[in-house]
């Protein structure tokens, strides 16, 4: 993903599993549809040569964000008293 053209600074969230989730907003310009996007990518430890990542549309970065919600709410539910 060396292309991306960063419009904000990214986010970073460390999991408890050693993985640091990035979101960044990138620039129109960055593709050739001049469709604003954003990315998602999941970096993990050391030994993991591996790093996931995703380009969505806004649309489907808010579509993601009402299923984590969802999730989260739901998992939150099945602790609760």
């Amino acid at each position: 993903m060396t292309s991306r053209t960063p419009l904000d600074a990214q986010r970073l969230l460390h999991t408890g599993h050693g993985r640091a989730l990035t979101v960044s907003r990138l620039a129109p310009r960055a593709f050739p549809s001049g469709t604003p996007a954003i990315a998602l990518g999941a970096a993990g430890p050391p030994y993991d040569v591996t790093e996931p990542w995703a380009v969505l549309t806004p649309a489907q970065a808010l579509r993601l964000a009402a299923l984590l919600t969802e999730q989260a709410n739901a998992a939150l539910r099945e602790v609760s008293p």
